[in-house]
């Protein structure tokens, strides 16, 4: 989300020369309090709002304004898979990361990589994806990491290190720094994913989750193709990205907001490998 917010910043404000936007990395548990206190205007959020997010901040106003995704990561030299070609199926990443059990196509030496922090993405990994609660840490597996960009420096540079992280965050790393992780293939009942999940198929599979869930004013679905015209990835692996405000956003705010959801920030989705809402 920092990668995003970095660009849709620096987008809004070449597009705005009168307005300057000051952003910063806060933990995601820290978010609604800063709004609350003003410290922050707009606060970014990935990652569902749930029931008691809206309990306790009843005044918050909340915009989707895309998506994001999550890979399964693996040390390029070292892989802690014995055969990358072959995908590596859910059930058994979910007891691998559960408990470091090895698997169909985990190395013996594999260790599985966790996350020590709340976050959309170990909270969509672990519930969404793999049906379990979110771990700290898993017996045998190794140190957990506080940050995509720990997990993934982590496991650039350990042997047999398999972790997850964002697809922004893997993208930028694998692109910009030539970062030594590759992108495991996996499957489950119903799909296999591709070695390196390409940006157009993963844009369609999050459009495909918006309206699936999304509904029109009178209770129908926004959605009204099928699933089986969704490119092979993992809809659970899909999160949505908010921007929220303590109140009704003021004008300045609101411009914010409207163009960060907006035709024009749509370059900037694509330099962090986010997805617009708009094209949902």
């Amino acid at each position: 989300m920092d990668i995003l917010t970095r660009s849709l910043s620096a987008s809004f404000s070449e597009a705005n020369p009168g307005v300057q936007i000051v952003s910063g990395t806060i933990a995601p548990d820290g978010v609604y309090p800063a709004i609350i206190s003003k410290t922050i205007d707009i606060g970014a959020l990935a990652g569902k709002i749930s029931y008691a997010d809206i309990v306790r901040n009843p005044q918050i106003e909340s915009r989707q304004i895309g998506s994001g995704a999550i890979v399964v990561i693996t040390n390029r030299q070292n892989p802690g898979v014995t055969n990358p070609a072959v995908p590596v199926t859910q059930p058994v990443l979910r007891n691998f990361f559960t408990s470091n059990a090895i698997g169909a196509n985990i190395d013996p030496a594999a260790r599985a990589v966790t996350r020590s922090d709340e976050s959309a993405t170990s909270d969509t990994f672990y519930r969404a994806f793999l049906g379990t609660p979110a771990l700290r840490s898993v017996p045998g597996g190794a140190d957990p990491q506080g940050s995509d960009a720990a997990m993934i420096s982590y496991v650039a540079e350990t042997p047999g290190a398999i972790g997850f992280a964002d697809y922004g965050d893997v993208m930028s790393a694998m692109e910009g720094h030539g970062a030594g992780i590759s992108i495991l293939r996996i499957q489950d009942d119903f799909w296999s994913y591709t070695s390196s999940p390409a940006y157009e198929d993963l844009k369609t599979a999050a459009r495909f989750q918006y309206r699936s869930t999304a509904t029109h004013a009178d209770g129908s679905p926004l959605w009204t193709g099928t699933q089986a015209g969704v490119p092979q990835y993992n809809l659970t692996l899909i999160y949505p990205l908010f921007y929220v405000t303590r109140e009704k956003p003021n004008t300045v705010d609101k411009s914010i907001i409207d163009y960060a959801a907006g035709p024009a920030a749509r370059p900037a989705f694509r330099q962090a490998n986010a997805f617009s809402i708009v094209d949902f």
